[in-house]
């Protein structure tokens, strides 16, 4: 009986030390993504510019920016060095009838967008930036 309750109690600590472990690597999941989906930029590359959608399409609005009509796009290589900026309306505009989310393009020539890395919004409060998709 004694080794029956010993192979019994070995079992319910396995499982207590992985469903704690399973619950701490999804804290820290969410801990380390959740920030930048909640406030950042989805960035997608193609192979002559970059398209930036806000995560959250809360953020745009003119206070974003503190009321500036305008903000600046700066796309970075991994080392942090800026390889293409340029200013850009803000808010940023549905262009396309309905059918994308506001967002705004920066062409970049192909040899470039490659080093492309991540992005940011100079000019809202806080800055607003996220990593190529």
């Amino acid at each position: 009986m004694a080794a029956m309750t010993s192979a019994s109690q070995s079992r319910r600590r396995a499982l207590v030390v992985a469903v704690v472990g399973a619950v701490a690597l999804g804290g820290v999941a969410i801990a380390t993504s959740g920030g930048e989906e909640a406030d950042g930029l989805r960035v997608e590359r193609s192979q002559t510019e970059v398209v930036v959608y806000l995560a959250d399409a809360g953020a745009n609005e003119p206070g974003r920016a503190g009321g500036e009509r305008s903000v600046t796009l700066e796309c970075l290589d991994a080392e942090g060095e800026v390889l293409a900026r340029a200013p850009m309306a803000w808010p940023f505009a549905d262009t396309d009838g309905g059918k994308l989310e506001p967002h705004a393009h920066l062409p970049i020539d192909p040899v470039t967008i490659q080093q492309v890395d991540r992005c940011r919004l100079r000019g809202t409060d806080p800055v607003l930036e996220g990593g190529v998709l």
